[in-house]
């Protein structure tokens, strides 16, 4: 697959990045499946635009490490902006408010959910590497 091709499915990805997180908040309450929401549905919405790449048969469009970093950097900030929009997102639910973990997450909360998003950003590029290492 070509480089643009890969970064032009990463960038529809964070575009619809919010939304997806959206629904798959919803079912999980629908569900009454509350533990952890947030934790759980940010870094899945994340390793979906992960797998973006990670599907790629032999990742065979990214054979340079500037290809490599071009992808990576498709996703720079990605974490930053869903946690924000989560945060935000959960602290004005009204769904939300009977929850009160995940209505006002704490700041120990909200550092869980950072240190998941980055050990899974950590598995990701190292994934990358190493599926681009055996192409070449």
């Amino acid at each position: 697959m070509p480089l643009t091709e890969l970064q032009n499915e990463i960038a529809a990805w964070r575009q619809r990045m919010k939304r997806d997180y959206d629904r798959s908040v919803n079912r999980d309450l629908s569900k009454q499946n509350s533990g952890e929401l947030m934790l759980r549905n940010l870094t899945g919405i994340l390793k979906q635009g992960y797998d973006l790449v990670l599907v790629k048969p032999g990742l065979t469009g990214l054979r340079s490490e500037s290809d490599r970093a071009a992808v990576l950097h498709a996703f720079e900030g990605a974490i930053d902006e869903l946690l924000e929009y989560a945060v935000t997102k959960h602290r004005t639910s009204c769904a939300l408010s009977n929850f009160p973990d995940e209505h006002k997450p704490s700041l120990d909360y909200i550092a869980k959910v950072l240190q998941a998003a980055a050990t899974d950003w950590d598995h990701f590029t190292c994934e990358v590497s190493a599926r681009c290492a055996a192409v070449e």
